[in-house]
């Protein structure tokens, strides 16, 4: 186990590395891993000096060998050398820059997060919860790529959103509305004086994975919110498929429709908001007009049934006042970029 530390810190400090990448991660892992060799040096030194092999050692060695602290720094180690490889020669280094410095940025404005990690690429966007790690497509085919970021950090600050009670107490305050929150049909079947059913697991028998649901939900408003219109020109002029608008398959993810819906809505409330009151207004037109005529040249519906739309919409007002309230210095309020855009966008 040594050896093998020791071999992550010599391709560490061999690899050559992007500057800004390395002072913000790379010198951290270093540290760690250089504290967590000479630990079990120090250990095996004192086994050495005792010429005596006590009876709890092999039982220690096996636990260590598959501690979670070891792999997660060899994990750790390798996931930052293909970051920091995507950054070298070769690489568009310059849009995996912008997306970390979209984090650091995020991170920055908020009050409930501190940023310390980096992006890697994958076969799809996702977060690592265990290695708070943000992954993101490869290749990046260009910057409209790079605010679907967002929509990960947004998975990444739902689990440590903070509300603060005038008693100076924290909640986490999502956690705590995912725990309280009822499955939409559910909560209207439920019988006159009773308690609605609360969320679980494939719930009712549904095929929904509510809390994932959930989770996506406030993934979309949060990027939305932070983002504004450079997410919701991401997804729906850019990464959405038409042609699946409808489609719910792995029961942890909205539908395309509902997805484009709940963006539309956080764009809306913004948009009814100051400053900059109706400044976004085209760009929404723009976006419905797109993702609409997208959708009918596919054959497919971009429509919401009346049914889901009161849930949806109490879902948005929920978490955007969560967000207003908690994380206000991450409002969007970029109007004059956006508005600069608008007509470039019709052009396309």
């Amino acid at each position: 186990l040594i050896a093998r530390l020791e071999q992550a810190q010599d391709a560490i400090r061999t690899q050559g590395q992007n500057t800004r990448l390395k002072k913000r991660v790379g010198d951290d892992l270093a540290r760690r891993l250089s504290e967590h060799t000479e630990a079990l040096k120090s250990r095996r030194s004192k086994i050495i000096a005792t010429d005596s092999v006590p009876l709890h050692a092999w039982s220690e060695v096996k636990s260590e060998v598959k501690s979670s602290a070891s792999v997660r720094l060899l994990d750790e180690c390798l996931l930052y050398l293909q970051a920091a490889y995507s950054r070298g020669p070769g690489a568009v280094a310059d849009l995996c820059e912008i997306t970390d410095a979209l984090m650091d940025e995020l991170a920055r404005n908020g009050k409930s997060v501190e940023w310390k990690s980096f992006s890697v690429f994958a076969a799809e966007d996702s977060f690592d919860v265990l290695k708070q790690i943000i992954r993101i497509r490869y290749p990046l085919s260009g910057v409209w790529d790079i605010p679907v970021a967002v929509h990960e950090f947004g998975h990444f600050l739902s689990g440590h959103l903070e509300h603060r009670r005038e008693d100076g107490s924290a909640s986490l305050i999502f956690e705590e509305h995912k725990k309280s929150f009822v499955p939409p049909r559910e909560a209207k079947q439920a019988p006159a004086g009773q308690e609605p059913l609360q969320v679980g697991l494939q719930a009712n028998g549904s095929g929904k994975d509510w809390p994932a649901w959930l989770d996506e939900i406030f993934a979309d408003v949060f990027a939305t919110y932070a983002a504004g219109p450079a997410f919701a020109c991401s997804c729906l002029l850019f990464r959405f498929d038409p042609g699946s608008a409808q489609e719910e398959s792995d029961g942890k993810h909205p539908s395309y429709a509902k997805r484009a819906y709940v963006i539309l809505s956080t764009l809306r409330r913004r948009n009814n908001e100051n400053p900059g009151r109706s400044r976004l207004g085209p760009i929404i037109a723009v976006l419905e007009s797109s993702w609409r005529s997208a959708c009918d040249a596919a054959g497919t519906s971009p429509d919401v049934s009346d049914e889901d739309k009161p849930w949806i919409d109490g879902q948005v007002s929920n978490l955007y006042d969560m967000l207003k309230t908690d994380e206000g210095g991450l409002r969007f309020d970029a109007w004059e970029a956006a508005e600069n855009k608008v007509s470039w966008l019709q052009t396309q």
